[in-house]
């Protein structure tokens, strides 16, 4: 929370009710509580677009529940906008895409593994 600068994480049941409240920064870069925002997360690990990642937070699902098979296994080449894994929150799965075409490399998460915004789920290789 400290590195996404939030102030709060609220969430009520059971008719749901879920409030992210971000630290409000200043003119200057930094934010209202004196940390500066323009240092809040670290850098990627590998070059941008390397890897396909979490574009928010919940249980990562490599295939469906419903289903044997897995979304992306490595070797299958992808287009931009595929499905390749789910984020399971509570009854809801959000789909996982990639932000470019590839090939699928290693996975880097594991299924079940709790993941954030950015974590890296798969290794994806140039389609060439």
């Amino acid at each position: 929370m400290e590195q996404a600068r939030l102030n709060r994480l609220e969430l009520t049941r059971p008719d749901s009710r879920l409030r992210l409240v971000r630290r409000a920064a200043d003119t200057a870069g930094h934010a209202a509580d004196g940390a500066s925002a323009g240092a809040a997360m670290p850098g990627p690990a590998t070059p941008p677009g390397e890897n396909v990642t979490a574009r928010g937070a919940g249980i990562f699902l490599a295939q469906h529940p419903l289903r044997d098979a897995p979304l992306a296994p490595p070797g299958r080449r992808i287009a931009r906008g595929d499905v390749v894994g789910l984020l399971g929150i509570d009854v809801l799965y959000l789909p996982v895409t990639a932000s470019r075409g590839g090939v699928i490399g290693e996975r880097l998460a594991e299924p079940g593994d709790l993941v954030g915004y950015g974590t890296a789920l798969f290794r994806l290789l140039d389609a060439s």
